[in-house]
């Protein structure tokens, strides 16, 4: 009898016009009323679906969106680890390296004042040369001449800066 009904709506569907004209009105509301209670039920299954499809997409986005957030706070927390790391061996080199710096900054001072007076003692010797090669010998007055006077007295100052330099070297190695 379903079988009957089923093919009574597809005729229905197909030919309309046909069939309408041999049934009465109380036929046709009878032969509605199935296809309209297949409708529903139909409805209702597809409402269904659609609201376990909805809640289920809901509870896959809680947790994608839980796990993405569980994701993001261990990257912020690992690299706030590694900001604070980072930042702290480079605040230990940049010490270490200023440490090195003072302590050899006096070492180069020293080195660079030997430099000059290297290059004053050989004005003194070349200026002594020159006189011996003009008289044949040095005489004693020699450093009386305001020219070597001058590289005598540069040397000497630059001698003092030396010891100067040295013994605050020496007192920074000692409290060390």
């Amino acid at each position: 009898m379903a079988e009957e009904k089923k093919e009574s709506q597809e005729i229905h569907q197909t030919e309309p016009q046909e069939i309408k004209d041999g049934v009465d009105a109380e036929e046709e509301k009878q032969a509605e009323e199935p296809v309209e209670a297949e409708d529903a039920a139909g409805d209702s299954r597809r409402k269904k679906i659609l609201s376990d499809t909805v809640e289920n997409i809901e509870s896959g986005a809680k947790v994608v969106g839980k796990t993405v957030n569980e994701v993001v706070d261990k990257l912020k927390k690992g690299a706030s680890e590694a900001i604070k790391s980072g930042s702290k061996v480079v605040n230990e080199f940049s010490q270490t390296a200023q440490v090195y710096a003072e302590k050899y900054k006096a070492e180069i001072d020293i080195h660079k004042l030997k430099q000059q007076k290297d290059k004053q003692l050989k004005q003194l010797g070349a200026a002594i040369y020159k006189q011996y090669k003009a008289d044949g010998k040095v005489k004693k007055t020699v450093f009386r001449q305001v020219e070597i006077s001058n590289i005598t007295g540069k040397v000497k100052d630059l001698d003092q800066k030396i010891v100067e330099i040295g013994r605050e070297l020496d007192k920074s190695k000692e409290q060390q």
